[in-house]
């Protein structure tokens, strides 16, 4: 048995197909109307199995045609929420702009969207509508109109049309937005890390503390509204770049996705991670170091914290604003900017984060730490206790003594007085202390701006409102699923040592000065590969005298220096005495300035133990705590680099592409 194609009645005898021509197809839709079979999808030329019963009905139909409009059907009354009426004035907005007459197609889709019911005579102006789709822009206002419930009747064809548009759009949306799955599945776990800057699982624990969280304006934060943040922040993707990606059918429904996530991980993810709400005392403790707490606690004091604080900029478009374009231009950088400030612990754990501010006098470092401790909008001042230290830079000097007011302790690196041209060897050590633990914050502040590369360039004018949202939700999502950073020399005896050295008093310098060694005449010799009994180190061996990185990554771009002015690997030293070498090289800011600098060492005792003091014309060259990078320059070249070359070099890329004016070699 089969089944009839017009009554849908499975048992009928007929099983020869009738062919459906085109004259009489109408007679076959009415015969399917009046057995109440609405979902016919019977086009002309197809061959179909119809009863007995219906072809007679279809045959009376063809010799006597019934006009479908003489057929009685009532309107159908349906219940829908309806915008209060603006005459001559857009739906949305309420504004007098050019408007015209709601598109029905706009209408299905306001219907969709929010279940508002767009009347035909309603206006609407061009901002809300997608130009190629003719389909409504989401935005806050539509979810936020005033409606009152009203009954609308509709008629059969109404409803037909309104049915077979909706079926229409979620079609079209379906063919244009790629799944989630697509997306997941696409990437592996690295790579998904390298593009959305968190792992597959981190984004489903992130997920996990906004499900179901709605928005004001009734949007839902999803998944992809996520996937969306995080890639605006990662990659500073654009919203056009965004809506191919993930098939949006417009630009206003992607910004509409990401404010949706970025209020959803304001509200329930950013406090649960930044703050000092979010932390005690005694968590706060977990994150101190072994080097921060001998180089600026007293011995035994476990209870105290120390907090570092610094500021980073974040540049903006010029502003047709005059007053923000006065308050934003920052004298010291000389480009537009506003100012967010990060407080972070030992390890590198981000405490909490705070601003934007604007960037004139009135704003100065010193000027944001007082307001945020004197405001207190995020309960620092409160987390803070008597005793604890708070390190900080230079352009922090003029709340020093509103810190200690409160009882707390500071740590700055000195700056030389009036008329002095080079640290103490006391000041210098205290400043090489001070930033033993303070680079910390800058490197946060790097790591920032490298995984979340919206803040690497200047901020679009419509993401200015949230830059300080933008900026919290980065910091807590490092705070969450970045590891803090330990050091191979955080350990109490690191510190220790450390102290010693700067008790000590730098004898290179009272000898060099005792016996005015600087203004000597020297024999300066083009040295290659004399001095060999100067001793031999390790890169290791440099490290125990450096005490850090950063001077010999200096080093390895010193000796290029030096290679690009005279076409061979040399200094010019003179060797005063057997054991005291005189060195001298350029200055990597000012081309017409050198350096001389001065190196006891002990002849033919390789390793660290082999050098027995320094001392640098340089203004932090007289310190004792490590040395600067213009002896650790000579050092590497002299006892490592010139035996077996070992670090990297600068790119020399540039060099050969750029043309010289000057005709330099």
């Amino acid at each position: 048995m089969t089944q009839c194609a017009v009554c849908r009645k499975r048992k009928t005898k007929v099983k020869k197909q009738t062919t459906v021509s085109a004259e009489m197809l109408l007679a076959f839709k009415y015969a399917c109307m009046v057995k109440g079979n609405e979902d016919d999808n019977v086009e002309a030329n197809d061959k179909v199995v119809i009863c007995r019963t219906c072809k007679m009905l279809i045959s009376r139909e063809q010799q006597n045609p019934t006009q479908l409009g003489a057929i009685d059907i009532p309107p159908i009354p349906l219940t829908f929420q309806v915008p209060e009426k603006e005459n001559g004035s857009c739906f949305i907005c309420g504004n007098n702009n050019p408007t015209f007459e709601a598109p029905f197609t706009t209408r299905v889709s306001a219907y969709i969207l929010a279940e508002l019911y767009i009347e035909k005579e309603e206006k609407i102006c061009l901002a809300h509508v997608d130009n190629t789709t003719h389909m409504l822009v989401p935005s806050p206002e539509l979810f936020q109109l005033e409606t009152t419930e009203q009954i609308i009747m509709m008629s059969h064809e109404e409803v037909q049309d309104w049915m077979r548009e909706q079926r229409q759009q979620a079609n079209q949306y379906r063919n244009q937005e790629r799944t989630m799955e697509e997306i997941m599945t696409g990437l592996e776990d690295d790579s998904f890390k390298d593009t959305f800057g968190i792992k597959k699982d981190q984004l489903e624990h992130l997920y996990n503390y906004v499900n179901g969280f709605k928005t004001a304006a009734g949007l839902k934060c999803t998944r992809k509204s996520l996937m969306l943040l995080l890639l605006k922040l990662r990659q500073a993707s654009s919203l056009s770049f965004l809506k191919a990606l993930f098939g949006y059918s417009s630009l206003g429904a992607v910004s509409a996705q990401i404010r949706a996530a970025r209020e959803a991980v304001m509200s329930r993810f950013v406090g649960n991670y930044l703050g000092p709400a979010h932390l005690t005392r005694e968590n706060a403790l977990m994150h101190m170091t072994n080097l921060a707490r001998v180089l600026h606690l007293q011995e035994g004091n476990d209870a105290n914290l120390v907090l570092t604080v610094d500021g980073t900029y974040i540049y903006l478009p010029k502003s047709f604003n005059f007053t923000d374009l006065k308050r934003t231009f920052s004298m010291h950088k000389s480009r537009h900017l506003v100012k967010m400030t990060m407080c972070v612990l030992p390890d590198g754990y981000i405490l909490d984060a705070q601003g934007p501010y604007y960037a004139d006098s009135r704003n100065n470092d010193a000027a944001t730490l007082k307001d945020n401790l004197s405001r207190n909008p995020h309960g620092l001042k409160a987390f803070l206790q008597p005793g604890d230290v708070i390190i900080v830079d230079r352009g922090y000097r003029d709340c020093l003594e509103y810190l200690e007011e409160l009882g707390l302790e500071t740590e700055m690196p000195r700056y030389p007085q009036r008329g002095e041209k080079q640290h103490s060897t006391e000041d210098a050590n205290a400043s090489r202390l001070v930033t033993k633990t303070r680079w910390i914050v800058e490197s946060r502040n790097g790591h920032l701006k490298t995984i979340f590369k919206f803040f690497d360039k200047p901020i679009q004018a419509g993401n200015i409102p949230f830059i300080g949202d933008y900026f919290k939700i980065s910091c807590a999502i490092i705070n969450a699923y970045r590891p803090v950073i330990r050091c191979k020399d955080d350990t109490e005896e690191a510190g220790k040592r450390l102290l010693e050295l700067r008790n000590q008093v730098n004898e290179v310098r009272e000898y060099v000065e005792t016996n005015n060694l600087i203004r000597r005449n020297s024999q300066w010799e083009k040295m290659q590969v004399e001095l060999e009994d100067f001793p031999r180190m390790s890169v290791e061996d440099l490290l125990d005298l450096t005490h850090g990185v950063y001077q010999l990554k200096q080093a390895a771009a010193y000796n290029a220096e030096v290679e690009d002015r005279s076409a061979e690997r040399i200094f010019e030293v003179a060797k005063v005495e057997r054991t005291l070498l005189k060195a001298r090289l350029y200055s990597r800011h000012v081309g017409s300035k050198e350096y001389v600098l001065f190196i006891r060492f002990v002849p033919n005792q390789n390793g660290s133990e082999g050098i027995t003091g320094w001392y640098c014309k340089c203004i932090t060259g007289s310190r004792t705590v490590g040395m600067c990078s213009h002896i650790c320059a000579v050092l590497w070249y002299l006892a490592i680099d010139r035996y077996e070359p070992t670090m990297r070099r600068p790119t020399r890329r540039l060099l050969g592409v750029a043309l010289d004016a000057g005709n330099r070699e």
